[in-house]
């Protein structure tokens, strides 16, 4: 058929013979052809992504035949990322994260010419684990330590950051710290999540926190002394972020007397002891509880004022008539 498939750059010589007929003696004729280099083509084969810790030989395919077209060589150009790789054998090791060029180049040789393929490489972290071993339990007003293990030396691995999301219950988290705070009764999700370094990648692990109702604490005071005829208002502090539940308030006289209304405004009475008891009804996040407290009652100076007239005549009586603020007899 004629065709001619080269195996070498050179030259060679081509001979066309027709044979003899009846009507044509046999004739020839000769052509030189000059077989040029060929150009290869160069493929990388072995995968584009390499994780810090481990190494990866750089693979390459060519169409160039017969073991032919030159030694293989490669080199790295640094991206966002860092790599080193051995020229001649083409394995690489990852430095830092990011992104690497694997450059492979064949050095051609004397059938073919130097061909030259580039692959952008992945340099990935290593894999961090998280684990929360802190509690999954606490109550309203409650604050827990957040406390989180990984497999990564001291320092590395990135900053760890906290964030919550509400379920059936609600909670806050200092996103430094990772102190959670109970708001509500239910349920919330807490994620830490690891931003990852030059040497290992970000991760993140959560852990349904369980909140439950807790039984307020409160401080009572009363913003001043107590005496007979006199009244004050009860003022109530404490640690609960929000409403415990409806307040009631009682009296109970001991050597002393005292009524007290709704609002908790105590009016005493007479001179002595008094317990004054106060009771939260509770709700979904406050038990219901309740605090007794003694109050001492002093006793006070009543005021005295004449009302009758100041004149009197001679050889008249009077009776002296008084007003006190005296109350209660």
């Amino acid at each position: 058929s004629g065709l001619i498939t080269p195996f070498q750059s050179g030259t060679i010589t081509v001979t066309v013979t027709s044979v003899a007929t009846a009507d044509y003696y046999a004739a020839s004729a000769s052509q030189q052809i000059t077989i040029m280099k060929g150009v290869p083509v160069l493929t990388i084969t072995s995968p584009n992504m390499i994780s810090m810790g481990s190494s990866l030989t750089a693979s390459v395919s060519t169409t160039a035949t017969y073991d032919r077209g030159g030694a293989i060589t490669f080199y790295i150009t640094a991206g966002s990322g860092s790599a080193t790789v051995d020229q001649n054998t083409g394995v690489i090791y990852p430095v830092s994260l990011g992104t690497v060029t694997l450059t492979a180049t064949s050095a051609g040789d004397a059938d073919y010419v130097s061909a030259t393929t580039s692959q952008l490489i992945s340099v990935v972290g290593f894999s961090q684990t998280l684990s929360i071993i802190s509690a999954n339990t606490l109550q309203v007003d409650e604050a827990l330590a957040i406390t989180v293990t990984r497999n990564v030396g001291m320092g590395q691995g990135g900053a760890l950051s906290y964030e919550i999301q509400a379920g059936s219950g609600s909670a806050t988290v200092d996103t430094n710290t990772g102190v959670v705070t109970g708001m509500s009764v239910g349920t919330v999700t807490l994620t830490v999540s690891a931003a990852g370094d030059g040497s290992f990648g970000p991760a993140s692990a959560s852990q349904l926190l369980t909140i439950s109702q807790t039984t307020p604490t409160f401080n009572i005071s009363l913003g001043g002394s107590l005496e007979v005829d006199s009244s004050l208002s009860v003022t109530i502090t404490g640690p609960a972020s929000h409403d415990i539940g409806v307040l009631t308030y009682s009296v109970q006289n001991g050597t002393g007397s005292a009524i007290i209304d709704s609002s908790g405004t105590i009016v005493a009475v007479s001179a002595g002891t008094i317990t004054v008891t106060i009771s939260s009804a509770g709700n979904a996040d406050y038990a219901p509880t309740s605090i007794d407290f003694l109050v001492i009652i002093g006793q006070s100076t009543p005021t005295l004022s004449f009302v009758s007239s100041d004149t009197l005549a001679f050889g008249e009586s009077m009776t002296a008539m008084v007003n006190t603020t005296a109350t209660y007899g």
